[in-house]
């Protein structure tokens, strides 16, 4: 074997081993967090009598934040619950040109109303901020639905067809980018293992 193309396969198969030790410490932190070991850490280990009533302070103080945390999700489910209550008791005009105002006022909100990525331990706070956004775009469907079995031949309908189907597809990727990173990741890393 030539010196070339030993000095090519060496720095190849170093070059995916670092990148595939990289990759699973990404994935590791990913998933399991702080709490996580594939990254090295430094623990400090503090003694004496003035640490441990800082230790206490600290404590209390995490405690009165996880607290605050708390009463700010169930403030936040309250108000995106109530949001969504008055949503579905809005009725539908009788007309097609009712119907599409109501659409296009829809529209505006889910552009202000945008989802939030959901990761690997799926934060609280998106998943409830998300329900609303997934009521409006369930309330946009109906309409379509509405327009759709009054008036099948109305020019609008084709507009707002393609309108749906952009927000279902922004709601997925926006819902489940996370998760769709790591698989192309996955899949790119496969093909070239697989190629080389």
């Amino acid at each position: 074997m030539s010196r070339k193309k030993r000095k090519k396969n060496t720095f190849f198969s170093s070059f995916w081993r670092e990148t595939g030790k990289n990759t699973g410490k990404w994935a590791s932190n990913k998933v399991f967090g702080n709490t996580g070991w594939a990254t090295p850490r430094r623990h400090v280990i503090e003694r004496g009598d003035n640490n441990a009533r800082s230790g206490r302070n600290r404590n209390s103080d995490n405690q009165r934040s996880f607290v605050n945390q708390t009463d700010d999700l169930f403030e936040l489910e309250r108000k995106t619950t109530s949001k969504i209550t008055e949503l579905s008791k809005k009725k539908f005009p009788r007309t097609v040109k009712g119907i599409t105002e109501m659409l296009f006022e829809i529209e505006v909100l889910l552009k202000g109303n945008k989802w939030q990525g959901i990761g690997v331990n799926g934060d609280d706070k998106h998943k409830i901020t998300n329900k609303y956004a997934d009521a409006l775009l369930m309330k946009y469907k109906q309409g379509v639905e509405f327009i759709s079995i009054n008036n099948s031949q109305s020019p609008i309908l084709k507009r707002l067809q393609k309108k749906k189907k952009y927000f279902q597809r922004i709601r997925a990727f926006r819902k489940y980018r996370f998760w769709l990173i790591l698989f192309v990741l996955f899949l790119s890393i496969i093909l070239l293992v697989y190629f080389l």
